[in-house]
């Protein structure tokens, strides 16, 4: 049976499940395909011992042999993505289709509306929700009325 685990957690476990296992070093070593004096260095608490040894291929090898794997952490939104509603992904969508039909380019299209060309950037994105002050020229900009932006 394989056991998931996330990759800054899998160093410890593999540590708890070679002294667990109660076998000599050069056993695990040997059934692992890692080097007796990796497999040491690897368990030692000193940091400065790690930074020698192929320490990804070390851990790779170590789970294979005890059955575990590890899975890449997911990627936490920064503070920024995470402040974005999902109403600004739609509304830029919204402003992305219309700029398309109309045959503008971003750069083309700011200039229409009156606004920088980083804001109008940020609201095609979906990174910032225009301002109602921006949606409107946004609109105007495109032909079209602010309520055909938002989100329904």
């Amino acid at each position: 049976m394989t056991k998931s685990i996330n990759r800054p957690h899998l160093s410890q476990q593999l540590k708890t499940a070679i002294e667990s296992h109660g076998l000599p070093v050069y056993l695990i070593a040997e059934g692992s395909g890692v080097q007796p004096a990796a497999l040491n260095r690897f368990l030692s608490d000193d940091p400065a011992k790690h930074r020698d040894i192929r320490l990804e291929i070390t851990v790779e090898k170590l789970a294979a042999y005890f059955g575990m794997e590890f899975t890449q952490p997911t990627k936490r939104p920064t503070a920024r993505e995470a402040a974005v509603s999902p109403a600004a992904g739609a509304i830029g969508e919204r402003i992305h289709k219309a700029r398309e039909r109309m045959g503008l380019g971003q750069p083309e299209a700011a200039r229409l509306a009156g606004i920088a060309h980083e804001t109008w950037c940020r609201a095609e994105t979906g990174s910032r929700e225009p301002s109602i002050s921006t949606l409107r020229k946004i609109a105007g900009a495109l032909g079209v009325g602010v309520r055909d932006l938002m989100p329904e």
